[in-house]
């Protein structure tokens, strides 16, 4: 086994953990927005999101859709790119915070400024991160476990 060989093996390895972590906190998130109407449609009202009925099932859908294809490493570029989207619009919610109370009260000072939304949105600007990392260096297609690693010899 040459270097090269090693190092590539060690990669996909690595980005694999980051693809599991990633799945499994959007497959939990969309099924606790079916499973909880409190942090579906009607969080959904809260934070002014239009048609609340039909985008909380909509994004709990995509959530768990695309988290369970990032799980198995389906097409992992293109399914971090919907979620790269549902984290820019809950990472969007929060800015309110930026200048006064946002719409979802915060029970920790700070509770509105910079610092407060940087607060709120942390799990968000993560999965936002590490959902453009999967997009950016996730092979496009996912070897299966009988294929062998790809070498530097051309």
């Amino acid at each position: 086994m040459t270097q090269t060989e090693s190092a590539v093996q060690r990669w996909a390895r690595e980005l694999g953990w980051l693809r599991v972590a990633v799945a499994l906190t959007f497959v939990v998130s969309g099924a606790i927005k079916l499973l909880y109407a409190n942090q579906g449609a009607a969080r959904f009202v809260k934070l002014g999101i239009p048609a609340p009925a039909l985008m909380a099932p909509f994004v709990s859908a995509t959530e768990i859709t695309c988290g369970v294809a990032l799980l198995v490493g389906l097409h992992a570029r293109w399914v971090a790119l919907p979620l790269m989207i549902d984290m820019l619009v809950a990472i969007a919610t929060k800015v309110p915070l930026i200048v006064g109370p946002g719409r979802e009260p915060i029970a920790a000072a700070p509770q509105t400024g910079w610092l407060a939304f940087l607060y709120a949105a942390r799990l968000d600007m993560t999965m936002f991160l590490a959902c453009l990392q999967i997009a950016w260096l996730a092979p496009s297609r996912t070897p299966s476990p009988s294929e062998k690693a790809p070498t530097s010899d051309a």
